[in-house]
């Protein structure tokens, strides 16, 4: 069993975690392993909702999503919605993403930096 599903099963029965984190597991593992099962956000609020849970896209984001990627069950997401990582392929596009993130970030500190300097040329 891939180890982010394993993971998945194990803290849907974590007592430690939300409900609403425990019911998206459920529905993840039910609907999103793999990047080839990835859902829209919007798709899975919907779920959610429907199935007692009152959450918003961006409070999901922030209390699931943001969540996930501090654990050890990371929900990745990519151009065709969320999914649980089955397999390195499925984490690959999400690597990708940061390291360009990362890169864009470094240049426009770069640049500020450049400007910075530009206007206070000794300060430092």
């Amino acid at each position: 069993m891939p180890y982010f599903v394993a993971e998945a099963r194990r803290l849907v029965k974590d007592p430690e975690i939300t409900d609403l984190q425990r019911a998206t597991l459920k529905y993840m593992l039910q609907h999103c392993i793999g990047a080839q099962n990835a859902r829209s956000i919007g798709v899975v609020v919907t779920y959610l909702n429907e199935h007692g849970c009152d959450v918003d896209i961006r409070t999901f984001q922030h209390q699931v999503l943001g969540w996930s990627r501090e654990c050890k069950v990371y929900i990745a997401s990519g151009r065709r919605g969320i999914y649980l990582i089955g397999t390195r392929a499925d984490a690959e596009p999400m690597m990708d993403f940061y390291k360009d993130r990362i890169a864009a970030e470094r240049h426009r500190l770069e640049r500020l930096i450049e400007l910075t300097d530009a206007r206070w040329p000794n300060a430092g």
